[in-house]
């Protein structure tokens, strides 16, 4: 949730590890500013535009997302829980990677829940297999 450019993700591509390049998503959010990470990035993720980088608890329009047409797969984020099953059921895109969950799945700040993680992917997997 930084202010990476797509040079620092060139230079970060470069290490061992895979980059990831969060972006703040809104109805005003420019999709072809997405170009310029894409050699660079191995992953994106998609979040609500807030005020603030970072988690804001709210879901974006993911209908929005039917304007990403790049090759770079991407998680999903904003403000999923528990219960968004049948929402996260119901979106497909062919680029979709993962789902970032949020809070609701904690014990503790920072903490989750195995089991209420267990349950969700138990969920979401019933509809697909």
């Amino acid at each position: 949730h930084g202010q990476e450019t797509p040079d620092n993700c060139r230079q970060i591509q470069y290490s061992v590890l895979p980059v990831f390049k969060a972006f703040s998503i809104d109805e005003s959010f420019d999709f072809e500013i997405l170009k310029a990470y894409q050699d660079y990035c191995d992953y994106f993720l998609f979040d609500t535009k807030g005020q603030f980088p970072g988690g804001t608890g709210q879901k974006f329009n993911w209908a929005l997302l039917e304007d990403y047409q790049l090759d770079v797969p991407f998680f999903l984020s904003g403000g999923i829980g528990p219960d968004d099953v049948e929402s996260i059921r119901n979106f497909r895109h062919p680029q979709l990677f993962g789902i970032d969950i949020n809070s609701g799945f904690e014990i503790s700040p920072g903490l989750k829940d195995i089991e209420k993680v267990r349950k969700f992917i138990s969920e979401i997997k019933s509809d697909i297999v």
